[in-house]
């Protein structure tokens, strides 16, 4: 069984390594062929057999999602929806999000067929959030666009979580003048029923803990509400390794189908004769189940609820059948229903961490006799599980929280037996006794305040974060060896020799550019600009893109994963080119996230103090590698200020020369070309402003002489950028065009031999569910 179903998830793992889907007819008339010209020695090709099968089911299921799939043709397009909101809606300040079921979609009168479920955005233009709640049924004018979502090394793939989510096409309500969005009262089929009382559930919530700290994450406990959660708290989750005591994780659903278990089979057998008829096992164990039911609805059966779900049900049926528990070959049950479930599951993170963490478990813990005490069998555990989930963790996030083990020890049995029980039982009573339900949910907000302390000054820790290069995929299978050396039964020969095993993961180093090349990134950001520029020791970004949302921005969600995915300790020099908010917007968040030596700026007095920043001019100058950079622009004492006041830097290497203009104008390109002249002219130029009609003059682009134009620009941006005619005019100059809106992040290579072909990250990291590279 053990060996079966890991021949199914490898076939599944295989389709999504792939670039692009194979056609799906032609597969499934080749399987039955092969089924029955095998079928002879059907035992022996059994793992083959299920491999294939893996593979097609996968293929199969993810063939149905595209088809779905919003036509490109109809991106940037206004529809008229008719649907139903499928979730809780996630609100802020100035906007509310949620997911529309669709039941009609019509374009100029006419009915179209394809997507299913929305993302929508709502940007109220009275700036009153409108009063939308799951299960409402709306009328709505909306734009819409294919899923897409920056393209960068080391960054969140945005297209891959639209799609484990089934979402169709992103949008937004169109709210102007003549737009008509319309309530048409409530759905009362059984899923939106379970919406809408989830949502109900978890406004009372809000209303009993109305101003306290922690009211968000109890919402999340009790419905899996996460919308109120603030950035710092998930921060402080994340960096002590306890994000997964977060909403109703498979911690939680398991815990309190045990606790269930345990009263009820307690409370049947009291019942005396009832027990000869009914062992207490047996209906503990339908009760467990029917726990675990119903604290995954309260989830809205989200795919984590349901992966644990079935993981419970599936030990719990061994019981009630009275069936002999075996872990190997229960896991191995329940991961098969999973994959039978979800075969996308293997895209998610917290898919490949619960299984790895249960594994860990019945390897290092199951038939173990010690004589050591409760607590000390429990910290211990903690510490064989991050030992046994340091791959996955590195391989699959870069980073290992070594605190996290004392971060667990204390927090799961306080949250898991102070804080859940009561906010739980608190949230069903809230609508019957409103007086009793209020004193259990302050209690468990009490709880949670008293803990959140102790989790803030371990997140503080100096060092308690180690952060690593992506380490090669071939490190894993000594890692796996080590693993379950260090992990073996005390008195197992060599087992210190797991550490060494250990090392090629953990010791890997980014390669780095030769003395003398340099490499040159342009990140995907969206509308705006940020830029990596690495020489053999030292590393330079050029703006730190946009602020993307109320607590994120380029430099969290982009600049800090791709420095860390590129083995950047530091950052020598930040130079933020404009100090307009698509440049400066992620400025403070990388400042906070790694070492910064120096920060240049066009104005320094309009950017964030704790910078300490100073001018950027035109004289500044220095060398790193065998590499000049220079700034060329503003000069000093110039009386430009705004766009035309940007910094500019040139990059020498002997292999080539790299223009980063930021956003300059017509004016402050005539004063470069009157005094640079030929010097000004470059291999690979990043066009300025975006490509907008106000720069880029003739004469510009006849003194640079580009190979390579570089726009940064957002897909599908509202302001229409790199303006058509000025792509028209750098293509008669035969240089070739790239955009980070399109292409996803432009990486270069400049050595002695010259400019290797540019790296375009959509291209190269492009899974099937990914939006192919567009074209000019």
């Amino acid at each position: 069984m053990r060996n079966g179903t890991l021949a199914f998830l490898a076939g599944i793992v295989a389709v999504q390594l792939l670039p692009q889907l194979p056609d799906v007819r032609w597969a499934w008339w080749l399987f039955p062929i092969v089924i029955i010209v095998c079928l002879p020695w059907s035992r022996r090709l059994r793992i083959p057999l299920l491999i294939g099968g893996g593979f097609l089911y996968a293929l199969w299921r993810a063939d149905l999602i595209l088809s779905n799939r919003l036509p490109e043709a109809l991106s940037g397009q206004d529809l008229q929806v008719t649907g139903v909101i499928a979730d809780l809606p996630d609100r802020s300040r100035e906007r509310v999000s949620f997911t529309l079921r669709v039941e009609k979609i019509m374009t100029d009168g006419r009915p179209i067929s394809g997507p299913q479920r929305l993302r929508i955005s709502w940007y109220p233009r009275t700036g009153y959030l409108p009063a939308v709640h799951a299960a409402q049924r709306w009328q709505l004018s909306v734009r819409v666009k294919t899923p897409h979502g920056m393209m960068n090394p080391g960054g969140f793939d945005y297209e891959g979580y639209l799609f484990r989510a089934r979402i169709d096409a992103t949008g937004y309500v169109r709210d102007g003048a003549g737009e008509v969005n319309r309530h048409l009262g409530v759905a009362t089929d059984p899923r939106s029923r379970l919406q809408q009382f989830r949502d109900q559930l978890s406004q009372r919530i809000a209303g009993q803990l109305q101003g306290r700290a922690c009211a968000g994450i109890v919402r999340a406990l009790v419905v899996g509400d996460t919308g109120a959660i603030t950035y710092t708290q998930w921060q402080v989750f994340r960096d002590t390794g306890t994000v997964h005591l977060i909403a109703i994780s498979g911690m939680h659903v398991t815990l309190i189908a045990g606790a269930a278990y345990v009263l009820m089979r307690w409370l049947w057998r009291l019942t005396g004769r009832w027990c000869l008829r009914w062992p207490a096992p047996q209906v503990a164990a339908l009760a467990g189940m029917l726990v675990a039911v119903i604290y995954a609805a309260l989830a809205g059966f989200t795919i984590p609820t349901q992966r644990a779900l079935v993981m419970t049900t599936v030990l719990m049926l061994a019981v009630w059948r009275r069936c002999t528990v075996l872990p190997g070959h229960t896991l191995s049950v329940a991961l098969m229903l999973v994959l039978l479930l979800d075969p996308l599951a293997v895209l998610a993170g917290g898919f490949w961490l619960s299984f790895v963490a249960v594994a860990v478990i019945c390897y290092a813990m199951m038939y173990r006799i010690s004589d050591r005490g409760l607590w000390w069998r429990w910290g211990r555990l903690h510490l064989l599980m991050m030992i046994g989930l340091m791959p996955a963790l590195l391989l699959l996030f870069q980073q290992l929280p070594w605190l996290s083990p004392l971060a667990n020890f204390i927090a799961i049995p306080w949250i898991d037996v102070l804080v859940v029980p009561a906010a739980l039982l608190g949230g069903l009573l809230s609508g019957v006794f409103p007086f009793l339900s209020k004193i259990l949910l302050l209690f468990s907000n009490l709880m949670l305040e008293g803990l959140w302390p102790l989790l803030h000054a371990l997140a503080d820790v100096r060092g308690g974060q180690w952060w690593q290069h992506h380490p090669p995929l071939w490190s894993l299978l000594p890692a796996l060896i080590g693993v379950a050396l260090l992990l073996a039964p005390r008195g197992w020969p060599g087992r210190w020799l797991g550490v060494i095993w250990l090392l090629p993961l953990v010791t890997y180093t980014a390669p780095r550019p030769a003395p003398g090349a340099v490499w040159f990134s342009l990140l995907d950001v969206g509308q705006g600009l940020a830029a990596v520029i690495q020489t053999s020791q030292h590393t330079l970004v050029y703006d730190t893109g946009p602020r993307l949302g109320e607590t994120l921005d380029s430099g969290r969600t982009v600049l800090l994963p791709y420095l860390r995915d590129h083995g950047v300790g530091r950052v020598d020099v930040l130079m933020i080119g404009h100090s307009d908010l698509d440049h400066r917007g992620g400025a403070e968040s990388l400042y906070q996230g790694i070492p910064v030596r120096d920060v240049l700026g066009s104005e320094p007095g309009r950017l964030p103090a704790m910078l300490h920043s100073r001018r950027c001019q035109a004289g500044q100058r220095w060398s790193w590698d065998q590499v000049e950079l220079a700034v060329i622009h503003p000069q000093p004492g110039s009386f430009f200020t705004g766009n035309n006041g940007s910094c500019v830097l040139q990059v020498t290497a002997r292999g080539g020369r790299v223009l980063l203009a930021g956003d300059i104008e017509a004016p402050a390109e005539r004063q470069l070309l009157a005094g640079m002249g030929t010097a000004l002219r470059a291999d690979i130029l990043v066009a300025p402003h975006h490509g907008s009609r106000t720069s880029s003059t003739p004469e510009f682009i006849d003194q640079v002489q580009p190979r390579y134009v570089l726009f940064a620009a957002g897909y599908l941006n509202r302001f229409h950028l790199p303006r058509d005619d000025i792509v028209d005019r750098y293509r008669r100059h035969q240089a070739m065009l790239l955009s980070s809106g399109l292409h996803g992040a432009v990486m270069f290579h400049i050595d002695d031999q010259g400019i290797a072909p540019p790296g375009l990250y959509r291209q190269q990291g492009r899974r099937y569910w990914h939006r192919p590279p567009g074209r000019f």
